[in-house]
């Protein structure tokens, strides 16, 4: 099904920033669609009594400058009609932040992270506590996970990942770090020395490799 075709308003306006002694007001793109409205600025400037109000457009003031800054209106124009174009092909819905967004190559639709997917997944789980899980498989759910946390911040100093960057590798060198240096860390922590244990994942960390 194709995206309604939605009300569509673009403007240039001025605002005047408080506490600013520039005599100067900012000229702002002013986007609406559907009663949103999305405001951002146009890193340019002029007086207000050089700004017509109907053409939305600087008609006062040094010729160069009047020249620079209106064609520099006209170059940001065009792409939020292209923008919105583009967006209204896709045939789902948007906004006028989608298309500010687009015009700015912001992400759309920013991946989703395994740390969201894991606390959903964690979320089921605690639900049906008592009933298809018990609390020593909610422990090892949150062990599970401080390991894998404590990885990706040793791998890439975030806690995170997104999932399109997922991949075998990941799994792999997470598998290896879990058998080597997790297994070493968990050994040292219970005092014990049987290198024979080292290579070993405890089960926690072996139920979250099953679960990535």
């Amino acid at each position: 099904m194709r995206a309604q075709q939605q009300t569509f308003a673009l403007l240039f306006i001025l605002k005047k920033p408080k506490g600013k002694k520039d005599p100067r007001s900012h000229i702002y793109v002013q986007l609406r669609g559907n009663g949103q409205k999305e405001l951002w600025s146009t890193q340019r400037k002029c007086l207000r009594e050089h700004w017509d109000v109907r053409a939305k457009r600087v008609c006062g003031g040094p010729k160069g400058e009047v020249r620079d800054i209106n064609a520099w209106l006209e170059v940001l124009h065009s792409p939020v009609f292209q923008c919105r174009q583009e967006l209204y092909g896709t045939g789902k819905p948007f906004t006028a932040t989608d298309i500010r967004r687009l015009m700015q190559g912001e992400e759309l639709f920013p991946a989703r992270t395994l740390s969201e997917v894991w606390h959903y997944h964690y979320d089921q789980v605690a639900r049906l506590l008592g009933k298809d899980y018990t609390y020593s498989t909610i422990h090892k759910y949150n062990t599970s996970w401080k390991a894998l946390k404590r990885f990706m911040k040793l791998r890439s100093g975030e806690e995170d990942i997104r999932l399109d960057a997922l991949d075998l590798h990941f799994v792999r060198e997470y598998e290896v770090w879990l058998k080597t240096d997790y297994g070493v860390i968990n050994n040292t922590a219970v005092g014990t020395n049987n290198t024979t244990n080292v290579a070993k994942p405890n089960d926690d960390t072996q139920m979250l490799l099953f679960q990535i």
